[in-house]
């Protein structure tokens, strides 16, 4: 998971619910976002449970996580 968060000025429960209206749809809105565009990509190479997420609350900020797939792969080569 990759987080980045914020102390700005956070989203109102509307807005909030509009943005998780927006990443929960599958056909292809007419006003596309770059957010919901990142999340649609993940889950399309990597499946449903991946993908874009966010917590945000007035005066408080926004917190935005990125769910990956991680695989650790050994090399011979040392770092």
């Amino acid at each position: 998971m990759l987080t980045v968060r914020d102390n700005g000025r956070g989203m109102e429960p509307v807005e909030s619910e509009r943005l998780r209206a927006l990443l929960v749809r599958t056909e292809d809105p007419a006003n596309h976002t770059g957010l919901y565009n990142v999340h649609r990509r993940l889950q399309l190479l990597f499946g449903a449970a991946y993908g874009v997420s966010f917590e945000s609350a007035p005066g408080q900020g926004m917190t935005v996580i990125l769910t990956l797939p991680w695989q650790h792969s050994q090399t011979s080569a040392s770092l």
